[in-house]
């Protein structure tokens, strides 16, 4: 918690959000989101991938939204209506769909879904779109895709600077490469929570955004 509360002193105000999972379960949602946004950030998302029947997700998303998080992910995976009741509970916070784990390669895709990644991920996002989420999230290589044919925003993960390790991560890109193809926002992590210096990892970052947007 202190390590997360310096970073967000330096850089909260210069991100969307800040995205947290076990810190959460660790430190409570209510308590968590107080703290983080006492040190600068104005949104915080709620990483759980929330997958399940409709209602028990509709009671976690508004349980959530009580504790004060503005944006809360679920699986597309759980179905439109699972989607639907996520949103119908989240009031003004942001519902942000998962369609496949960055983690899982094609070979791992086709092992469980007997399909390639690709068409999955496309498929998720129709339903996704169907539900009216706020956001899709995908890896970088299916962002450019996405960004023509939906309205809602595209939220890449799984995102690398050149020459850093994958770690546990299989379809990847750079931030450049994310935000050329289309993404409305880049999710970073280890790339600026691990660094040594987070500040001069994130000002770094947002040198290789503002040279992919142009600015």
């Amino acid at each position: 918690l202190p390590r997360a509360l310096r970073i967000v002193e330096e850089v909260g105000r210069r991100v969307y959000a800040v995205k947290v999972h076990d810190l959460a379960d660790q430190e409570g949602v209510s308590r968590l989101v107080r703290l983080l946004k006492k040190a600068g950030t104005s949104r915080v998302w709620v990483d759980y991938k929330l997958h399940d029947i409709p209602t028990a997700v509709g009671e976690r998303v508004g349980s959530l939204v009580s504790s004060g998080a503005d944006i809360i992910s679920v699986h597309a995976s759980g179905s439109v209506e699972m989607m639907r009741a996520a949103k119908k509970e989240a009031g003004e916070a942001e519902i942000f769909a998962v369609t496949v784990l960055t983690s899982l390669s094609d070979a791992g895709v086709e092992r469980i879904y007997s399909t390639d990644s690709r068409p999955l991920v496309f498929r998720l996002a129709r339903f996704a779109c169907e539900a009216e989420v706020s956001g899709i999230v995908c890896s970088p290589l299916e962002a450019a895709v996405l960004h023509a044919k939906t309205k809602s925003k595209v939220v890449a993960v799984g995102v690398r600077g050149c020459g850093q390790a994958e770690h546990d991560q299989a379809r990847t890109d750079t931030p450049h490469a994310a935000i050329r193809s289309g993404a409305d926002h880049v999710v970073i992590g280890r790339m600026v929570t691990a660094a040594p210096d987070p500040l001069s990892a994130f000002s770094k970052l947002e040198e290789e955004i503002a040279l992919a947007l142009g600015v």
